[in-house]
C-alpha cells in the first residue's frame, strides 16, 4: 500500500531556498533572536504614530502592500512570489506548502479517474454479458420445463392407458 509519505517523494526531493529577502541564510532560531534584539533596540513609538497604520490595516484587510511600503520599502522592491502571496492572503509559508501538497494530491487523484472509469466500463460490460447469459439460460430452462411437462403428460396418459387395459384384461378373465 502506498502511504502519504511515499506519495510525497517528489515534493521532498525538490529543495527551494526561502525567497524571503533579508534572510542571509539564517536559521529560524537566529532569525527569532535577531527579531527579539531588534524589538529591544527599537524605541517605543507614540500612539499618534501607530494610529494611521492601525486604521490602514482595519480599512484594507486584504491588501497589506501599502503597510509594507511604510515599514520596509526595500521588501516591496525585492518581494518574491511566495512573500507577496503570503503577505496579501495572510497565509504563513507552511500553510501555502500544505495547500500546494493538497492541490498536488487532488491532481494525482484526478489522474486516477480515467483508469477508474475504464474499470467501471469493464465491470458494466461484464454485468451486461452476465445478464444476457442469464436471459438465455432462463429461456433454456423455460423450454426444458415445457418439454418435461409434455413428457410427464405423455407418461401419465400412457400409465392411464395401461391401467385401463389391465382392468379390461382382468375383467375378461
Amino acid at each position: 500500500m502506498e502511504t502519504a509519505q511515499d506519495s510525497l517523494w517528489l515534493q521532498k526531493t525538490i529543495v527551494m531556498p526561502d525567497p524571503l529577502p533579508g534572510d542571509n541564510g539564517k536559521t529560524p532560531e537566529e532569525r527569532s533572536k535577531g527579531l527579539s534584539e531588534r524589538k529591544e533596540n527599537v524605541p517605543i513609538q507614540s500612539a499618534k504614530m501607530k494610529e494611521p497604520t492601525e486604521m490602514l490595516l482595519a480599512a484594507t484587510p486584504m491588501d497589506t502592500s501599502s503597510l509594507l511600503t511604510l515599514s520596509r520599502p526595500a521588501l516591496v522592491r525585492r518581494s518574491s512570489f511566495r512573500a507577496s502571496m503570503t503577505n496579501n492572503a495572510f497565509f504563513p509559508p507552511h500553510e501555502v506548502d500544505e495547500l500546494r501538497k493538497n492541490y498536488n494530491e487532488a491532481k494525482r487523484e484526478l489522474l486516477k479517474i480515467p483508469e477508474l472509469q475504464q474499470a467501471v466500463e469493464m465491470a458494466q460490460f461484464e454485468v451486461k454479458k452476465f445478464e444476457d447469459e442469464n436471459a438465455v439460460l432462463n429461456q433454456v430452462n423455460a423450454s426444458l420445463r415445457r418439454d418435461l411437462e409434455r413428457a410427464n403428460d405423455r407418461v401419465r396418459e400412457a400409465k392411464e392407458a395401461r391401467t385401463a387395459l389391465e382392468t379390461e384384461m382382468c375383467q375378461q378373465l
